[in-house]
């Protein structure tokens, strides 16, 4: 399938429609026992296909119930079934795995996959990371629901995407099973692992909010958790329905990291970022603008189809803060029904620079042309002041523009 910037990534002749992935992992020893299933159709004919996968060591792998053979080559898992895959044949993939999984550095230097922290691991794709934990398709247009298990030891707790099924303990380890039943990009999949302090609530149109914080950061991000219920109803006004059946927000203390991540229904925070309100409302507003949203029978598509459109998606998260600060719910939802060509917003053509130049902040000083002419009209989060409106974006460290906001000194690890 292939990418402008990750040439080997994703693969064709089928279609992923759902992962589960069940593991255990010991924050100790780092490392993970696994068995993720991959239930796909073929689309062509197959005598061999491939799948996306860097992690630990494979001791089985089974289609249909039966063995069959394979190899790695870089991150390309190539698999030879017993036989042949008929064009339209529904199949599923057993693939069991066990070892270290490892962190990815980008090109830009900034790392991910399976990030190990001092209680656990952070867990972030975009662009390549996924692969590090999981085997699968990894191109953000193969989106397919999820089913997670993990086992941690007792008192520690693993987030992952959608809505929490179950939480079971027994002989001193804990499961919980995490299912995400809207259709995902593999790099917005995550199960992030910690000693967290968890708050359950819910927005004033009902949406369950599901929030975990290290707890050494609970007192600096207890005012961005506070603005999740308003962020969320403010641009389900204005953007339209919310796209999933849950929301919230996972905040780790991750320093090697450096930046935030809109993974899907929960973004994930590596620690309290200098303006956290700002960088909260960004990441929130990519569930509108890096996913898949259905409307009845309509479907809405608002991410990328490849790693060259990322600043689409940053410049629409950027988009949301702005429109926020200088217009009315109704007048921006008006807008944001037409929104279907944001080429020439200026948070977009500063969101392309910044894409071709990694580490070039995004300036937002353009965009701040228009503003509402009373307090009332703006979002109830957003400061008062124009400059601090500003710095609400300015301040963001997110993915696009990671490389300016890393900490000096910070890790590389491979594996």
């Amino acid at each position: 399938m292939g990418d402008p910037y990750f040439r080997y990534q994703g693969n064709g002749g089928f279609d992923v429609r759902h992962y589960d992935i069940a593991f255990s992992y010991d924050p100790a020893t780092r490392r993970m026992n696994a068995t993720t299933t991959v239930t796909a159709v073929a689309t062509q004919n197959l005598d061999r296909f491939d799948l996306d996968f860097r992690g630990p060591d494979i001791s089985m792998l089974t289609v249909n119930g039966t063995t069959a053979g394979f190899q790695r080559a870089g991150q390309e898992l190539i698999i030879t079934p017993g036989s042949s895959l008929p064009s339209g044949r529904v199949f599923t993939v057993v693939v069991k795995y066990a070892g270290v999984p490892p962190v990815i550095t980008d090109p830009d230097g900034s790392i991910e996959g399976w990030v190990p922290t001092d209680d656990g691991a952070f867990v972030v794709g975009e662009p390549q990371g996924a692969p590090a934990w999981f085997p699968g398709n990894d191109h953000p247009t193969n989106k397919a629901t999820f089913t997670f298990h993990a086992t941690v030891p007792e008192g520690t707790t693993a987030v992952g995407n959608g809505r929490l099924l179950s939480q079971t303990t027994a002989s001193g380890w804990t499961t919980f099973v995490w299912d995400s039943t809207e259709p995902m990009a593999t790099y917005l999949a995550t199960v992030t692992i910690g000693k967290f302090e968890i708050t359950e609530s819910t927005t004033p149109s009902g949406i369950p909010i599901y929030t975990a914080v290290d707890p050494r950061l609970v007192k600096r991000s207890a005012a961005a958790v506070a603005q999740i219920p308003d962020i969320i109803d403010y641009y389900r006004q204005t953007f339209g329905p919310y796209p999933f059946s849950s929301t919230g927000a996972i905040i780790d203390y991750a320093p090697n990291v450096g930046y935030a991540l809109e993974t899907q229904t929960r973004p994930v925070f590596c620690d309290v970022p200098s303006n956290a309100v700002g960088t909260m409302a960004h990441e929130l507003a990519h569930q509108w603008f890096a996913t898949e949203r259905r409307q009845g029978k309509t479907i809405i598509r608002v991410s990328v189809r490849t790693r060259a459109a990322g600043p689409v998606n940053e410049g629409g998260a950027s988009t949301a803060i702005w429109v926020s600060s200088r217009s009315r719910p109704r007048e921006c939802g008006a807008r944001a029904a037409a929104h279907t060509d944001v080429r020439n917003e200026p948070s977009l053509r500063a969101a392309r620079r910044s894409f071709r130049n990694p580490g070039t902040p995004i300036d937002s000083s353009t965009s701040m042309a228009v503003r509402p002419s009373t307090p009332g009209d703006r979002a109830p989060w957003l400061p008062a002041t124009r400059s601090n409106a500003t710095n609400s974006v300015a301040g963001s460290c997110t993915k696009l523009n990671r490389s300016s906001n890393r900490r000096p000194g910070s890790a590389t690890v491979q594996r």
